[in-house]
């Protein structure tokens, strides 16, 4: 697939929309990484307030739905919010015109769609939520849950942040450190190779998480709305692809 982009568009194809998915992570992922934490901290989810409020047995429990539902909320308003800019992400990247129309092309023909110029921006933006919700969900719950559970320590005086049995059957899986190491009963704090390996290794579990659970709804926002914007060009060679606007039922 690469060297078939190259070969027709030349190097610049495989940045083609770049400017729309630039301007989409800067506000969606903006948005997303900074409520979930003000939210999730509005919740609560500290282990002594969890169980005051639901028991000792409940307490992990707990935590758990309310980071959940912190991603979910987090995501939604992001995406929902940036709904606009992921729109014109994907129609940029699944145009095949040659040469690659401009970002502001984009723009003034969703704009120029039925129930322009707002509407149209909002096209598919159910599926682009849902998606945001469960992806969300699942990364900032497995990200904060591995990389807690990969800070336990033997020696720690809260119970709560010791290593299961099962953990301590495998080397590796505990005993690392972050900033917060005074938390989790170590003495030192890390060094900055022990950090990057936290995160690192938090990353890749979370990483796999995301895309296992994301993955359906990824490919269904991917084609709810990559119905095609003709964008008006001068060349020849401009394939055009002018598929029909989708009916107002299924904008959303």
């Amino acid at each position: 697939v690469v060297s078939s982009i190259v070969k027709v568009e030349g190097a610049a194809g495989l940045y083609r929309g770049m400017t729309a998915a630039i301007l989409r992570e800067m506000s969606y992922s903006t948005l997303r990484f900074g409520l979930y934490e003000p939210i999730r901290d509005a919740l609560d989810d500290r282990p002594e307030t969890n169980a005051a409020l639901f028991g000792e047995d409940m307490a992990g429990a707990v935590r758990i739905v309310k980071r959940m539902f912190a991603g979910c909320l987090a995501g939604g308003v992001a995406s929902a919010i940036a709904s606009p800019t992921d729109l014109i992400k994907i129609r940029c990247q699944k145009d095949t015109t040659i040469p690659i129309p401009s970002f502001m092309s984009y723009v003034k023909a969703i704009a120029a769609q039925p129930g322009g110029p707002i509407m149209p921006f909002y096209e598919g933006v159910s599926l682009t939520i849902t998606r945001a919700v469960v992806l969300g969900a699942t990364k900032m719950t497995v990200y904060n849950e591995i990389k807690d559970s990969l800070k336990r320590n033997p020696d720690a005086s809260d119970p709560s942040k010791r290593p299961s049995e099962f953990q301590m059957m495998l080397p590796g899986s505990y005993g690392w450190k972050d900033t917060d190491y005074a938390k989790f009963g170590h003495a030192s704090g890390p060094s900055t190779p022990q950090r990057l390996g936290l995160v690192f290794s938090t990353s890749v579990v979370t990483g796999l998480a995301v895309t296992t659970t994301t993955s359906a709804f990824t490919n269904a926002r991917s084609v709810g709305r990559s119905f095609a914007t003709a964008v008006p060009h001068r060349s020849r060679v401009a394939r055009l692809l002018r598929c029909q606007s989708p009916p107002p039922a299924r904008r959303f």
